[in-house]
């Protein structure tokens, strides 16, 4: 029983030998490779890439594609903010101070859609105590002349036939001139102005509450039309606004921007360049809000044309992408890129034509540790 049992650990020993380091498996994996630390086989290789069994990408939705080289317009990247359309937005001003009183439908509030000559307000006129002691007495010297007026026309009335007829005509102007005086001032003392709105649109900003006390030419309501913006950006090349072909902003979908022109004055050493901004009522624009302008230039420039979500961050702030190179793992390769618009951007550096990137998913890839 000794040499049986003897040939069959001979045999077990040789078959060690067989399999050990270089040997590989009928799928070409290494048989002496340690399998993965984790049971659902995510795992982050020493070398930096990633580990993905193809029933996890399925479920991470990771999608790939070749990359060809093309050419596309060339970009910059310029800082800007949103502001309003002169042609499309209004400011509600006073003219005169005075106390503020609700409107018919009350007082209007940031978001509230409003039309054109819609009263949003009263406001109801104050005067100098010494001013309006003027006007008081000046009111009470009306009243008594337009009685004696009338008071004299009834007595040539009562006379018509005796005295001329200009005589009488002449009392009776009097007395309304008087009259009109007299209701003149009154209005003055107790008039109130209504504060309409100048366009249709959105409020985007109301400084009005009741009772509010304001003085002349403060500001107290702006109205915007959302789907009428401007945007401003600020560029350094002087040279710039003639070389542009289109524009766009980065990151916010639903928004065309078209040059309004290229000004010849300077602001704070840069040159501001406007845009009209049409966009939808659902894209998240607002006024005084900051973004970033993606200038097409009329230059062209050759990379690869990719989605911006197949390009994420590395842990130290580096841009990547992942390319797969082989059936469960992928690598990941820093790129330098340029946006073209809010979806895509162009890799000028970093990639080659044949290389098979991560268009969908390289987020979730960038997470796995």
């Amino acid at each position: 029983m000794k040499r049986p049992l003897l040939t069959l650990g001979l045999l077990l020993a040789t078959t060690a030998g067989l399999a050990g380091p270089g040997a590989h498996g009928p799928d070409g994996e290494h048989l002496d490779q340690a399998g993965p630390a984790h049971a659902s086989g995510l795992l982050r290789l020493p070398d930096g890439s990633v580990n993905v069994p193809k029933i996890a990408q399925r479920r991470m939705g990771i999608r790939t594609r070749l990359a060809p080289e093309t050419e596309a317009a060339a970009t910059l990247e310029l800082p800007g903010r949103v502001v309003q359309d002169p042609n499309a937005s209004g400011r509600v001003q006073a003219s005169h101070g005075g106390r503020i009183e609700p409107g018919p439908n009350g007082l209007p509030v940031p978001g509230q859609a409003v039309r054109k000559g819609d009263v949003l307000a009263w406001l109801h006129h104050h005067a100098e105590p010494f001013a309006q002691a003027n006007q008081e007495a000046q009111r009470a010297e009306l009243r008594a002349g337009r009685q004696l007026a009338e008071q004299r026309l009834k007595r040539l009335e009562g006379l018509e036939g005796t005295v001329p007829r200009k005589e009488i005509d002449a009392a009776r102007l009097e007395a309304q001139s008087l009259a009109a005086r007299e209701r003149s001032i009154a209005a003055s003392l107790d008039q109130r102005e209504p504060l309409r709105a100048p366009v249709s649109g959105v409020i985007a900003r109301s400084e009005l509450m009741a009772g509010q006390v304001i003085d002349a030419r403060d500001v107290l309501v702006d109205i915007v039309d959302p789907a009428r913006l401007m945007i401003e950006a600020q560029a350094v090349d002087l040279t710039l606004g003639l070389r542009i072909a289109g524009a766009a902003l980065a990151g916010v979908e639903g928004v065309k921007l078209q040059l309004a022109g290229v000004p010849r004055t300077l602001r704070d050493g840069t040159l501001p360049l406007s845009f009209r901004a049409r966009a939808d009522m659902a894209a998240p624009l607002a006024v005084g809000q900051t973004v970033s302008v993606i200038v097409a230039l009329k230059d062209r420039a050759k990379g690869i044309v990719l989605p911006a979500d197949a390009v994420v961050r590395s842990p130290v702030n580096e841009a990547v992408v992942w390319i797969k190179t082989g059936a469960e793992r992928y690598l990941p390769q820093p790129v330098q890129v340029t946006p073209l618009d809010a979806k895509t951007v162009l890799v000028t550096r970093g990639l080659a034509a044949d290389n098979r990137v991560v268009v969908q998913g390289a987020a979730l890839i960038a997470q796995i540790r």
